[in-house]
């Protein structure tokens, strides 16, 4: 079973559910990008479900807008320049420079981000760094190599062509802008490492294999913050710690609006709760109390309280006298 047969059922859903009738019906399908969407939530739990993960309707809009036709002028301006599965493509020339290293092939200092050259009108070095792999290790460019070519497949259907494209070229735009003014750039492994961030934002619960451990997005993420990009920016001066910044440009334009919101209706959930446990202890604090001396239950636990006809309250000892 593939993507076409996926589009095949929907279509024959469609007409039996009378969303449509005849030939329209039977010939009604979706875009590829959201087909390609609803196959990858299909096939990404092991075992075919109509609906696939939990989507927020900020991450479906994409499909939402493709299915209904309502493109903005933004919107379909990016989608004529985006290219499809961009990552792809960085993965593979990815995988060709690293062949090429290992063959001893003087390639690096041709592509390498250098600031100086790109002054002196070698241009290129602006989009070829993205093709240098940051290790020598076969087994380590294997797993990165492969992870980085499924974050971009799932980003792609979950956002969209012309989204993933941006996000991805924001990056590249941030470690250029750190190299030029900062003097350094981490490559094309802070960019992997932006497109994992976005995952586990979007799916924080989904399992992956972690050197052969399942293990949740959001935790990978969480290590992986910790280490290196953590550790390099707690121990890096200025200069390093706005380069991590400047190359993650990508994540804090697309997430930090939501995630700041998120933060605040936290805090104004906790104050909320805060002021509600605060009343409970009040209320419970003079459940009685008396109108004499002013004794409470808490105050004096030993003593007794009655309330009068007027529905006043005392205490035994100051009770007033028929």
């Amino acid at each position: 079973m593939n993507s076409n047969a996926s589009t095949r059922i929907i279509s024959r859903r469609a007409d039996r559910d009378g969303n449509g009738e005849g030939k329209g019906a039977r010939d009604w399908k979706l875009p590829a990008a959201c087909d390609a969407a609803l196959w990858s939530t299909v096939t990404a739990r092991g075992k075919p479900t109509e609906m696939g993960p939990r989507r927020s309707a900020h991450n479906a809009a994409p499909c939402q807008d493709a299915r209904e036709g309502t493109h903005s002028p933004a919107v379909t301006f990016l989608s004529r320049l985006a290219i499809p599965g961009l990552i792809r493509y960085v993965v593979m020339l990815n995988a060709l420079v690293f062949l090429l290293v290992l063959l001893k092939r003087p390639v690096l200092e041709l592509i390498v981000l250098d600031p100086a050259l790109i002054l002196e009108g070698q241009v290129w070095r602006l989009v070829t760094w993205i093709f240098i792999p940051t290790t020598n290790s076969m087994l380590w460019i294997f797993f990165y190599l492969m992870f980085t070519w499924w974050a971009g497949d799932m980003l792609e259907a979950t956002w969209g062509t012309a989204r993933l494209n941006l996000y991805y070229l924001l990056g590249m735009a941030g470690c250029t802008a750190a190299a030029f003014f900062f003097g350094m750039s981490f490559g094309s492994l802070i960019l992997s490492f932006s497109l994992l961030l976005a995952l586990a934002t979007l799916e924080p619960d989904m399992e992956i294999l972690f050197f052969f451990f399942p293990l949740k997005l959001k935790w990978v993420a969480l290590i992986s913050l910790v280490y290196p990009w953590g550790f390099l920016f707690i121990s890096g001066g200025t200069a390093t710690q706005l380069s991590i910044l400047a190359c993650l440009v990508n994540y804090l334009a697309f997430f930090g609006p939501q995630l700041f919101r998120q933060a605040k209706d936290r805090k104004s959930t906790h104050a909320r709760r805060a002021k509600f446990e605060a009343a409970k202890l009040d209320v419970s604090a003079a459940l009685h109390r008396c109108e004499a001396c002013g004794i409470t239950e808490m105050s004096n636990p030993e003593a007794d309280f009655r309330v009068t006809d007027d529905g006043r309250e005392y205490c035994t000892s100051h009770l007033p006298r028929a």
